[in-house]
Parts: structure tokens; C-alpha cells; sequence
């Protein structure tokens, strides 16, 4: 799978998270199945769930690093992961997308990070299906790979 598949998967809303998984009857809860949170949206999976919060700790780091303002953006969820898969969105306050010290490297950190986290979800989500004998199979990749 390639990170940019992820990333657009993301900004297209049709990652597969548990709200996506009971829009399209794939499940009958938007519970995430690793935190058991009522509601596995995409800012539930990039900046909430708990079982992902070491790679998310050190990639945020590395985002405010290369963006002083974002710091000012930590709790405003929606904003913050905008500026994760798309730091040059029109969508952004003026502060984030003139704040960037290097437009290249947050476009790759945020690639990294979505990554990371797709494989450590998708690496607990095989866990639990193996170790719970349940059928996690809605969880997998239902889009074909694009090469961008």
C-alpha cells in the first residue's frame, strides 16, 4: 500500500474507520475496535485513539516543529489534521500555512504519520482478529492500490 493511497483515503473520507465501516452497513457500530470508543471517525483514529498515542507523540512533535503555530491548534482537531495530510490547505488559518518552515518536509511528515499510523491500526486490528477468533474482514483494504 502506498502512503499516498492512505493520505488520499483520508482527505476523501472513505478510510476504513468504524463510522465509514456503519455508513456503508459494513458493521452494525462506529465503535473503534481497538478502544472500544463510541465513535471511530478519522480524528478519533489520527488524534485520539489511545492505543496509537506513541506514534502520534512523536510525529505531532515533529509537526509543531517544523510549524511553530500549529502548537496554538492542538485542540482544535479538524484544523490540526488538515494541516497533517494537506499543511498547504486553503482550508488552514493564514498563521499554519505561512507558518511552515519547510513545505517539503510536512508534506512527507504527514505521509509518515498517516502511514504509521494505517500500519500500527492495521497491525492491532490483525492482532485482536487472531486473538479473539473474530472476523475483522470489513477492516480490510476494500480499494484497489493506485500508484501515484
Amino acid at each position: 500500500m502506498k502512503k499516498t493511497c492512505v493520505v488520499s483515503w483520508l482527505l476523501l473520507g472513505v478510510f476504513q474507520t468504524g463510522e465509514r465501516l456503519l455508513t456503508t452497513k459494513k458493521s452494525k457500530s462506529a465503535q473503534c475496535v481497538l478502544c472500544h470508543c463510541p465513535l471511530d471517525d478519522r480524528l478519533h483514529f489520527m488524534l485520539s485513539c489511545p492505543l496509537l498515542n506513541d506514534i502520534r507523540e512523536d510525529f505531532i512533535c515533529q509537526m509543531v516543529a517544523n510549524c511553530p503555530p500549529l502548537m496554538n491548534y492542538l485542540e482544535h482537531n479538524e484544523k490540526f489534521l488538515i494541516a497533517i495530510i494537506d499543511p498547504e490547505s486553503p482550508k488552514l488559518p493564514l498563521d499554519i500555512s505561512s507558518g511552515w518552515i519547510d513545505i517539503p518536509s510536512a508534506y512527507q511528515i504527514g505521509r509518515n504519520f498517516v502511514y504509521s499510523m494505517y500500519l500500527k491500526r492495521r497491525y492491532l486490528i490483525n492482532q485482536l482478529s487472531k486473538a479473539s477468533a473474530i472476523n475483522f474482514e470489513e477492516f480490510e483494504d476494500d480499494f484497489f492500490e493506485v500508484n501515484i
